[in-house]
């Protein structure tokens, strides 16, 4: 068994044109919604099944803090919010505003890798040696993003990841 720390930033975005709220026709102007995910968390990976016998499985949990930096543009401006906002009580002091912020909550992960090295014992070796790569994994994981109870744009998910890991 061993413990890491680890960290991760992707991006997302989302465009399409605004509706004109009053017609619902459209208004020619694109709006996005741009995502800056964030984490860092703590990993437990039992890997004693890759290192002690012939079947090169590794299992893994994560859990720690997420951070989502989020905005949203009409066009080349950011956009703001305005007192005609169906979804905000007339009281409300973010009128005016720019869409942006940042969300909070908890980030949490289980998963299963598969070490490469059965495939090319010798190219391993070599890439280790030359280039610092111990290993090379192809995973699979079952993430969980929460949010964190208090005023902020929900970015919460549940969501398979699937990809190729190194080991330095």
């Amino acid at each position: 068994m061993s413990l890491g720390l680890g960290v991760g930033v992707r991006y997302s975005a989302f465009g399409a044109t605004a509706p004109v709220t009053a017609t619902g026709q459209s208004s020619g102007q694109e709006s996005t919604l741009n995502l800056l995910p964030m984490y860092g968390v703590a990993v437990a990976r039992l890997d004693v099944l890759a290192r002690r016998t012939v079947v090169p499985l590794v299992l893994y949990a994560k859990g720690g803090v997420a951070v989502t930096h989020w905005w949203m543009m009409l066009g080349e401006d950011y956009a703001r919010r305005s007192a005609g906002s169906p979804a905000a009580p007339d009281n409300d002091r973010d009128f005016g505003r720019s869409a942006r912020g940042f969300s909070y909550g908890w980030q949490l992960a289980a998963g299963a890798m598969l070490r490469l090295d059965f495939l090319e014992p010798r190219v391993q070796r070599s890439w280790d040696l030359e280039m610092g790569v111990n290993h090379s994994y192809l995973f699979a994981e079952y993430m969980v993003v929460t949010d964190w109870n208090r005023p902020q744009l929900h970015v919460a998910s549940n969501t398979w990841v699937f990809g190729i890991a190194f080991e330095m």
